[in-house]
């Protein structure tokens, strides 16, 4: 399923409205109807909010959009002189294979840190 369909669902699932949810995410209505007819993704952050209100995990949301893997990979080569691994860096990297390589090496490193983040929290209630 296209994460603006889950968005959608998981909305209608809680009785919620477009404006209730933007107002839980603090972002602008127009924003969360965008989302829901596949005009722009969410930030991360506001994936993390949306999977803990919908009461599923980021990855389900995130591995179920190949449209949403692709744009996250663009943006991670579009802003890889911010990132941890910069594939201008590596020698090896100049080839398509090789940057989107690292690009998921990045996505993995960010999943990794988010699972090590839910488990803290686990812990701590």
């Amino acid at each position: 399923m296209e994460l603006a369909k889950q968005i959608k669902q998981g909305r209608e699932q809680l009785g919620w409205s477009q404006s209730k949810l933007a107002e839980q995410l603090h972002v602008a209505r127009q924003s969360v109807s965008k989302w829901e007819n596949d005009q722009t993704y969410p930030d991360l952050e506001k994936l993390l909010e949306m999977s803990d209100l919908f009461g599923v995990t980021v990855d389900s949301m995130l591995r179920s959009d190949r449209t949403y893997q692709e744009v996250v990979v663009e943006q991670s080569l579009t802003n890889a002189e911010h990132s941890w691994i910069n594939p201008k860096d590596i020698p090896s990297a100049e080839t398509e294979q090789h940057v989107a390589h690292y690009a998921m090496i990045q996505i993995t490193l960010l999943a990794l840190i988010l699972a090590v983040l839910t488990v803290l929290v686990l812990l701590m209630v």
